[in-house]
Protein backbone atom coordinates (compact mmCIF):
# COMPACT_ATOMS: atom_id res chain seq x y z
CA UNK A 1 0.00 0.00 0.00
CA UNK A 2 2.79 2.46 0.53
CA UNK A 3 4.44 1.84 -2.49
CA UNK A 4 1.29 2.32 -4.40
CA UNK A 5 0.73 5.84 -2.44
CA UNK A 6 4.34 6.96 -3.32
CA UNK A 7 3.45 5.77 -7.25
CA UNK A 8 -0.08 7.70 -6.68
CA UNK A 9 1.23 10.55 -5.31
CA UNK A 10 4.48 11.11 -6.33
CA UNK A 11 4.06 9.74 -10.01
CA UNK A 12 4.04 13.32 -11.62
CA UNK A 13 7.41 14.32 -10.35
CA UNK A 14 9.53 11.64 -11.36
CA UNK A 15 9.64 9.49 -14.63
CA UNK A 16 10.57 6.66 -12.38
CA UNK A 17 8.08 6.22 -10.65
CA UNK A 18 5.94 6.94 -13.06
CA UNK A 19 7.32 3.85 -14.85
CA UNK A 20 5.89 1.74 -12.63
CA UNK A 21 2.79 2.31 -14.36
CA UNK A 22 3.90 -0.83 -16.67
CA UNK A 23 3.04 -3.11 -13.67
CA UNK A 24 0.18 -1.06 -12.51
CA UNK A 25 -3.59 -1.95 -12.36
CA UNK A 26 -5.95 0.36 -12.77
CA UNK A 27 -7.02 1.65 -9.76
CA UNK A 28 -4.84 4.66 -10.10
CA UNK A 29 -6.79 5.48 -13.20
CA UNK A 30 -10.19 5.36 -11.13
CA UNK A 31 -9.10 7.58 -7.90
CA UNK A 32 -7.15 10.30 -10.70
CA UNK A 33 -10.32 10.80 -12.25
CA UNK A 34 -12.10 11.19 -9.33
CA UNK A 35 -9.35 13.66 -7.58
CA UNK A 36 -9.25 15.58 -11.11
CA UNK A 37 -13.09 15.85 -10.94
CA UNK A 38 -13.11 17.46 -7.08
CA UNK A 39 -9.84 19.72 -8.13
CA UNK A 40 -11.18 20.95 -11.02
CA UNK A 41 -14.57 21.79 -9.29
CA UNK A 42 -13.09 23.79 -6.13
CA UNK A 43 -11.29 25.67 -8.53
CA UNK A 44 -14.08 26.84 -11.28
CA UNK A 45 -16.42 27.56 -8.03
CA UNK A 46 -13.46 29.29 -6.33
CA UNK A 47 -12.46 31.27 -9.70
CA UNK A 48 -16.44 32.36 -10.21
CA UNK A 49 -16.68 33.66 -6.61
CA UNK A 50 -13.24 34.90 -4.60
CA UNK A 51 -12.78 37.15 -7.09
CA UNK A 52 -15.52 39.37 -7.29
CA UNK A 53 -14.49 41.67 -3.50
CA UNK A 54 -11.52 41.90 -5.56
CA UNK A 55 -13.12 43.02 -8.89
CA UNK A 56 -15.57 45.41 -7.26
CA UNK A 57 -13.32 46.99 -5.33
CA UNK A 58 -11.13 47.27 -9.05
CA UNK A 59 -13.49 49.35 -10.62
CA UNK A 60 -14.56 52.94 -8.32
CA UNK A 61 -16.59 54.46 -10.25
CA UNK A 62 -19.02 51.51 -10.31
CA UNK A 63 -18.55 52.14 -6.12
CA UNK A 64 -19.58 55.41 -6.21
CA UNK A 65 -22.67 54.79 -8.34
CA UNK A 66 -23.65 52.01 -5.80
CA UNK A 67 -23.13 54.22 -3.18
CA UNK A 68 -25.00 56.90 -4.55
CA UNK A 69 -28.04 55.21 -6.03
CA UNK A 70 -28.45 52.72 -3.10
CA UNK A 71 -27.94 55.88 -0.50
CA UNK A 72 -31.25 57.27 -1.53
CA UNK A 73 -32.78 55.28 1.22
CA UNK A 74 -35.51 53.55 -1.13
CA UNK A 75 -34.70 49.92 -0.29
CA UNK A 76 -35.31 47.70 2.68
CA UNK A 77 -34.70 44.24 3.25
CA UNK A 78 -37.30 42.35 5.29
CA UNK A 79 -37.81 38.73 5.45
CA UNK A 80 -35.11 37.70 2.99
CA UNK A 81 -37.11 40.29 0.34
CA UNK A 82 -36.05 43.45 -1.21
CA UNK A 83 -38.43 46.02 -0.48
CA UNK A 84 -39.73 49.50 -1.87
CA UNK A 85 -42.23 51.87 -2.50
CA UNK A 86 -41.80 52.68 -6.34
CA UNK A 87 -40.11 51.69 -9.76
CA UNK A 88 -37.07 53.25 -11.44
CA UNK A 89 -36.00 53.01 -14.64
CA UNK A 90 -32.95 54.91 -15.92
CA UNK A 91 -32.76 53.08 -19.08
CA UNK A 92 -36.57 54.88 -20.26
CA UNK A 93 -37.53 57.43 -17.41
CA UNK A 94 -34.95 60.97 -17.75
CA UNK A 95 -36.26 61.96 -14.31
CA UNK A 96 -34.47 58.68 -12.98
CA UNK A 97 -31.67 59.25 -14.90
CA UNK A 98 -31.18 62.66 -13.21
CA UNK A 99 -31.37 61.19 -9.86
CA UNK A 100 -30.02 57.61 -10.16
CA UNK A 101 -27.48 57.49 -12.55
CA UNK A 102 -23.63 58.53 -12.48
CA UNK A 103 -20.39 57.83 -14.10
CA UNK A 104 -22.61 56.53 -17.10
CA UNK A 105 -24.15 53.65 -14.95
CA UNK A 106 -27.92 52.80 -15.20
CA UNK A 107 -29.93 51.69 -12.10
CA UNK A 108 -33.33 49.66 -12.37
CA UNK A 109 -35.77 48.84 -8.94
CA UNK A 110 -39.00 46.60 -9.47
CA UNK A 111 -39.62 45.10 -6.26
CA UNK A 112 -43.04 43.27 -7.61
CA UNK A 113 -42.93 39.99 -6.55
CA UNK A 114 -41.56 37.08 -9.44
CA UNK A 115 -44.63 36.11 -9.47
CA UNK A 116 -46.18 38.55 -11.01
CA UNK A 117 -47.88 38.62 -14.59
CA UNK A 118 -46.75 40.21 -16.90
CA UNK A 119 -49.49 42.19 -19.25
CA UNK A 120 -47.82 41.18 -22.91
CA UNK A 121 -48.61 41.82 -26.44
CA UNK A 122 -49.59 39.26 -28.59
CA UNK A 123 -49.08 39.54 -32.41
CA UNK A 124 -47.92 38.31 -35.39
CA UNK A 125 -45.27 38.98 -37.70
CA UNK A 126 -44.69 38.03 -41.31
CA UNK A 127 -42.99 35.20 -42.11
CA UNK A 128 -41.49 37.14 -45.59
CA UNK A 129 -38.80 38.80 -43.56
CA UNK A 130 -40.83 42.46 -44.42
CA UNK A 131 -41.39 42.78 -40.54
CA UNK A 132 -44.54 43.58 -41.58
CA UNK A 133 -47.19 43.05 -38.04
CA UNK A 134 -50.96 42.23 -37.24
CA UNK A 135 -52.67 41.73 -33.82
CA UNK A 136 -53.57 38.54 -32.78
CA UNK A 137 -56.54 38.98 -32.86
CA UNK A 138 -56.82 40.17 -36.68
CA UNK A 139 -54.60 36.96 -36.83
CA UNK A 140 -57.31 34.98 -35.74
CA UNK A 141 -60.10 35.77 -38.81
CA UNK A 142 -57.48 35.03 -41.74
CA UNK A 143 -58.20 31.87 -43.32
CA UNK A 144 -56.18 29.23 -42.70
CA UNK A 145 -53.93 29.64 -45.95
CA UNK A 146 -53.10 33.31 -45.37
CA UNK A 147 -52.29 32.50 -41.58
CA UNK A 148 -49.82 30.36 -42.69
CA UNK A 149 -47.79 33.75 -43.54
CA UNK A 150 -47.65 34.77 -40.06
CA UNK A 151 -45.42 33.61 -37.41
CA UNK A 152 -46.89 33.87 -33.61
CA UNK A 153 -45.02 36.31 -31.35
CA UNK A 154 -45.36 37.80 -27.86
CA UNK A 155 -43.91 41.63 -26.59
CA UNK A 156 -43.20 41.80 -22.61
CA UNK A 157 -44.09 45.64 -21.48
CA UNK A 158 -43.17 46.66 -17.87
CA UNK A 159 -46.82 46.63 -17.16
CA UNK A 160 -48.28 43.62 -14.29
CA UNK A 161 -51.10 41.85 -15.27
CA UNK A 162 -53.65 42.43 -12.33
CA UNK A 163 -56.38 40.18 -12.15
CA UNK A 164 -59.77 41.80 -11.71
CA UNK A 165 -63.91 39.85 -11.11
CA UNK A 166 -64.08 42.40 -14.83
CA UNK A 167 -61.43 40.56 -16.38
CA UNK A 168 -61.56 37.37 -15.31
CA UNK A 169 -65.45 37.32 -16.28
CA UNK A 170 -63.97 37.44 -20.29
CA UNK A 171 -61.49 34.65 -19.95
CA UNK A 172 -64.66 32.91 -18.08
CA UNK A 173 -66.95 33.73 -20.75
CA UNK A 174 -64.07 32.47 -23.82
CA UNK A 175 -63.28 29.08 -21.88
CA UNK A 176 -66.97 28.32 -21.56
CA UNK A 177 -67.69 28.99 -25.01
CA UNK A 178 -64.44 25.98 -26.08
CA UNK A 179 -65.72 23.33 -28.16
CA UNK A 180 -61.53 21.84 -27.41
CA UNK A 181 -63.15 18.97 -24.69
CA UNK A 182 -59.81 19.18 -22.98
CA UNK A 183 -60.46 22.68 -22.10
CA UNK A 184 -64.06 22.28 -21.51
CA UNK A 185 -63.12 19.59 -18.69
CA UNK A 186 -60.07 21.41 -17.10
CA UNK A 187 -62.62 24.15 -16.53
CA UNK A 188 -65.19 22.44 -15.48
CA UNK A 189 -62.99 21.34 -12.83
CA UNK A 190 -61.48 24.42 -11.63
CA UNK A 191 -65.69 25.33 -11.07
CA UNK A 192 -66.37 22.20 -9.67
CA UNK A 193 -63.39 23.54 -6.92
CA UNK A 194 -63.79 26.96 -7.24
CA UNK A 195 -65.56 26.77 -3.23
CA UNK A 196 -62.02 25.62 -1.95
CA UNK A 197 -60.07 28.14 -3.43
CA UNK A 198 -59.33 31.83 -2.29
CA UNK A 199 -60.47 34.25 -4.80
CA UNK A 200 -57.19 34.64 -6.08
CA UNK A 201 -56.22 31.63 -6.90
CA UNK A 202 -59.37 31.32 -8.64
CA UNK A 203 -57.98 34.05 -10.96
CA UNK A 204 -54.66 32.83 -11.23
CA UNK A 205 -56.29 29.07 -12.38
CA UNK A 206 -59.24 30.45 -14.78
CA UNK A 207 -56.04 32.54 -16.72
CA UNK A 208 -53.56 29.87 -17.03
CA UNK A 209 -56.49 27.83 -18.15
CA UNK A 210 -57.39 30.66 -20.83
CA UNK A 211 -53.59 31.22 -21.97
CA UNK A 212 -53.46 27.48 -23.04
CA UNK A 213 -56.74 27.75 -24.70
CA UNK A 214 -56.63 30.99 -26.29
CA UNK A 215 -52.92 31.28 -27.56
CA UNK A 216 -50.33 29.17 -29.16
CA UNK A 217 -47.32 27.32 -27.09
CA UNK A 218 -45.57 30.23 -25.17
CA UNK A 219 -43.02 27.46 -23.58
CA UNK A 220 -40.66 28.78 -26.31
CA UNK A 221 -40.71 31.76 -23.87
CA UNK A 222 -42.01 30.82 -20.44
CA UNK A 223 -41.43 27.10 -19.85
CA UNK A 224 -44.69 27.35 -17.83
CA UNK A 225 -46.33 28.66 -20.16
CA UNK A 226 -46.86 32.14 -18.46
CA UNK A 227 -45.35 35.61 -18.98
CA UNK A 228 -44.24 36.65 -16.33
CA UNK A 229 -42.94 40.74 -15.50
CA UNK A 230 -39.47 39.85 -14.77
CA UNK A 231 -38.92 38.64 -18.02
CA UNK A 232 -39.10 42.27 -19.32
CA UNK A 233 -36.21 43.30 -18.05
CA UNK A 234 -34.46 40.03 -19.46
CA UNK A 235 -35.89 40.29 -22.53
CA UNK A 236 -35.28 43.48 -23.35
CA UNK A 237 -32.12 44.28 -21.28
CA UNK A 238 -30.42 41.45 -19.55
CA UNK A 239 -30.08 39.03 -22.25
CA UNK A 240 -28.91 41.63 -24.86
CA UNK A 241 -25.30 41.78 -24.79
CA UNK A 242 -24.80 45.31 -25.99
CA UNK A 243 -26.34 46.55 -22.68
CA UNK A 244 -23.41 46.82 -20.07
CA UNK A 245 -23.05 49.41 -17.26
CA UNK A 246 -26.00 48.46 -14.98
CA UNK A 247 -27.29 47.45 -11.53
CA UNK A 248 -30.89 46.03 -11.42
CA UNK A 249 -32.56 45.26 -7.73
CA UNK A 250 -35.31 42.92 -8.02
CA UNK A 251 -37.21 41.34 -5.00
CA UNK A 252 -34.96 38.82 -4.68
CA UNK A 253 -32.10 38.99 -6.28
CA UNK A 254 -29.88 41.82 -7.87
CA UNK A 255 -28.12 41.87 -11.48
CA UNK A 256 -25.14 43.91 -12.16
CA UNK A 257 -22.33 44.67 -14.56
CA UNK A 258 -19.38 46.47 -14.92
CA UNK A 259 -15.79 47.00 -15.39
CA UNK A 260 -13.04 46.81 -13.35
CA UNK A 261 -10.25 49.35 -13.58
CA UNK A 262 -8.64 47.31 -15.78
CA UNK A 263 -11.05 47.29 -18.29
CA UNK A 264 -11.96 43.17 -17.35
CA UNK A 265 -16.14 42.68 -18.04
CA UNK A 266 -17.78 41.20 -14.82
CA UNK A 267 -21.43 40.36 -15.01
CA UNK A 268 -22.72 39.17 -11.52
CA UNK A 269 -25.77 38.54 -9.61
CA UNK A 270 -26.70 37.47 -6.42
CA UNK A 271 -29.63 36.53 -3.74
CA UNK A 272 -31.10 38.05 -0.73
CA UNK A 273 -33.25 35.35 0.67
CA UNK A 274 -30.42 34.88 3.44
CA UNK A 275 -29.46 38.74 4.34
CA UNK A 276 -30.56 39.77 7.45
CA UNK A 277 -33.31 42.66 7.75
CA UNK A 278 -31.64 46.36 7.36
CA UNK A 279 -32.03 49.72 5.34
CA UNK A 280 -29.41 49.94 2.83
CA UNK A 281 -27.83 53.11 2.59
CA UNK A 282 -24.56 54.55 1.07
CA UNK A 283 -22.94 53.20 4.32
CA UNK A 284 -23.57 49.50 4.17
CA UNK A 285 -24.47 49.70 0.05
CA UNK A 286 -21.14 47.99 -0.87
CA UNK A 287 -21.64 45.79 1.80
CA UNK A 288 -24.86 44.75 0.65
CA UNK A 289 -23.58 43.69 -3.00
CA UNK A 290 -21.11 41.48 -1.69
CA UNK A 291 -23.04 39.40 0.74
CA UNK A 292 -25.86 39.45 -2.47
CA UNK A 293 -23.30 38.02 -4.17
CA UNK A 294 -21.64 35.23 -1.86
CA UNK A 295 -25.08 33.99 -0.62
CA UNK A 296 -25.51 32.76 -3.78
CA UNK A 297 -22.79 30.29 -3.71
CA UNK A 298 -23.81 27.22 -2.21
CA UNK A 299 -26.67 27.60 -5.30
CA UNK A 300 -23.82 27.96 -8.16
CA UNK A 301 -22.27 25.43 -6.34
CA UNK A 302 -24.62 22.52 -7.23
CA UNK A 303 -24.68 24.13 -10.88
CA UNK A 304 -20.33 23.58 -11.10
CA UNK A 305 -21.24 20.28 -9.81
CA UNK A 306 -23.90 19.50 -12.42
CA UNK A 307 -21.41 20.77 -14.98
CA UNK A 308 -18.73 19.12 -13.91
CA UNK A 309 -20.73 15.45 -14.50
CA UNK A 310 -21.17 17.40 -17.93
CA UNK A 311 -17.00 17.79 -18.39
CA UNK A 312 -16.45 14.34 -17.88
CA UNK A 313 -16.49 13.10 -21.16
CA UNK A 314 -13.95 15.62 -22.53
CA UNK A 315 -11.86 15.34 -19.08
CA UNK A 316 -11.45 11.76 -19.83
CA UNK A 317 -10.54 12.50 -23.74
CA UNK A 318 -7.66 14.52 -22.67
CA UNK A 319 -5.36 11.60 -20.88
CA UNK A 320 -6.34 9.19 -23.81
CA UNK A 321 -5.05 11.91 -26.65
CA UNK A 322 -1.78 12.43 -24.37
CA UNK A 323 -1.73 8.94 -24.18
CA UNK A 324 -1.61 8.73 -28.49
CA UNK A 325 0.93 11.43 -28.68
CA UNK A 326 2.95 9.39 -26.10
CA UNK A 327 2.60 6.10 -27.92
CA UNK A 328 3.52 8.01 -31.30
CA UNK A 329 6.75 9.71 -30.07
CA UNK A 330 7.83 6.58 -28.20
CA UNK A 331 7.31 4.86 -31.90
CA UNK A 332 9.27 7.32 -33.35
CA UNK A 333 12.13 6.73 -30.48
CA UNK A 334 11.97 3.03 -30.79
CA UNK A 335 11.19 2.52 -27.00
CA UNK A 336 10.00 -1.00 -26.69
CA UNK A 337 9.37 -0.58 -23.12
CA UNK A 338 6.50 1.66 -23.24
CA UNK A 339 5.68 2.29 -26.65
CA UNK A 340 2.20 0.18 -25.75
CA UNK A 341 -1.17 2.06 -25.88
CA UNK A 342 -2.34 0.74 -22.21
CA UNK A 343 1.25 1.17 -20.28
CA UNK A 344 1.33 4.90 -22.15
CA UNK A 345 -2.40 5.68 -21.04
CA UNK A 346 -1.68 4.56 -17.42
CA UNK A 347 1.52 6.51 -17.20
CA UNK A 348 -0.19 10.01 -18.73
CA UNK A 349 -3.24 8.62 -15.46
CA UNK A 350 -0.80 8.90 -13.01
CA UNK A 351 -0.38 12.39 -13.64
CA UNK A 352 -4.10 13.02 -13.15
CA UNK A 353 -4.25 13.91 -9.42
CA UNK A 354 -1.45 16.54 -9.00
CA UNK A 355 -2.29 17.77 -13.11
CA UNK A 356 -5.37 18.57 -11.40
CA UNK A 357 -4.07 20.31 -8.49
CA UNK A 358 -1.92 22.65 -10.76
CA UNK A 359 -4.78 22.74 -12.93
CA UNK A 360 -7.30 23.88 -10.20
CA UNK A 361 -4.50 26.98 -9.14
CA UNK A 362 -4.26 28.12 -12.35
CA UNK A 363 -8.36 28.21 -13.06
CA UNK A 364 -8.33 30.12 -9.73
CA UNK A 365 -5.93 32.50 -10.57
CA UNK A 366 -7.00 33.01 -14.14
CA UNK A 367 -10.54 34.33 -12.29
CA UNK A 368 -8.91 37.35 -11.71
CA UNK A 369 -7.75 38.07 -14.84
CA UNK A 370 -10.04 36.89 -17.73
CA UNK A 371 -13.93 36.80 -18.13
CA UNK A 372 -16.18 34.60 -16.95
CA UNK A 373 -17.46 33.28 -20.66
CA UNK A 374 -13.40 32.45 -20.89
CA UNK A 375 -13.31 31.08 -17.43
CA UNK A 376 -15.94 28.21 -18.33
CA UNK A 377 -13.23 26.64 -20.87
CA UNK A 378 -10.56 27.02 -19.04
CA UNK A 379 -11.18 23.22 -16.69
CA UNK A 380 -10.54 21.83 -20.21
CA UNK A 381 -7.44 24.01 -21.48
CA UNK A 382 -5.51 24.11 -17.86
CA UNK A 383 -5.93 20.19 -17.47
CA UNK A 384 -4.84 19.63 -21.05
CA UNK A 385 -2.14 21.78 -21.16
CA UNK A 386 -0.90 21.05 -18.11
CA UNK A 387 -1.04 17.18 -19.13
CA UNK A 388 0.45 17.88 -22.32
CA UNK A 389 3.59 19.54 -20.54
CA UNK A 390 4.06 16.70 -18.60
CA UNK A 391 4.21 13.78 -21.06
CA UNK A 392 6.32 16.15 -23.32
CA UNK A 393 8.45 15.87 -20.52
CA UNK A 394 8.64 12.35 -20.10
CA UNK A 395 9.22 11.96 -23.80
CA UNK A 396 12.28 14.07 -23.31
CA UNK A 397 13.43 12.37 -20.44
CA UNK A 398 13.09 9.06 -22.56
CA UNK A 399 15.15 10.74 -25.61
CA UNK A 400 17.95 11.63 -23.28
CA UNK A 401 17.63 8.19 -21.42
CA UNK A 402 17.64 6.59 -25.39
CA UNK A 403 20.72 8.82 -26.20
CA UNK A 404 22.82 8.10 -23.31
CA UNK A 405 22.54 4.58 -23.59
CA UNK A 406 23.27 4.49 -27.23
CA UNK A 407 26.59 6.70 -26.15
CA UNK A 408 27.21 4.37 -23.92
CA UNK A 409 27.12 1.59 -26.10
CA UNK A 410 29.65 3.25 -28.42
CA UNK A 411 32.00 3.52 -26.42
CA UNK A 412 31.65 -0.25 -25.08
CA UNK A 413 32.31 -1.11 -28.53
CA UNK A 414 35.22 1.45 -29.74
CA UNK A 415 37.04 0.03 -26.38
Amino acid sequence: MKDWLKFFGLGFFSDKIAKQAKKRGIMHIAFGFVFALLFIFCGILAANTVPFKSHYNGAPNYKSFIQAALGKGDLTLANGLICADKIVNTFENSEDSQKYSLNGFNFVIDTRPYSAYDDFEAYCVATDGSGREITYSDYLILGEEKQKDYAFRIRYTPNELVLTEDSVKVYEDYLSASEDENIKKQYQDIIADKQNLKAEDYFKSVYVLYLKAYYPDISAYERDGIPRLRNYYAQKYLSDSAVKNYLFVFDDLIVGDFQTYGELPVQFYGYCNSLADAAITADNADEFILDAFYAKTSTVASVYLINMFRLLPFIAIIPVLCALLLKVALTLLKDEKYKQFGTCFKIVCCYLTFGSLISLLIIFICGFFVTGSILNYMPLIALGVTLLFRTALFVLSEYLSLKRDESEKSEKIET
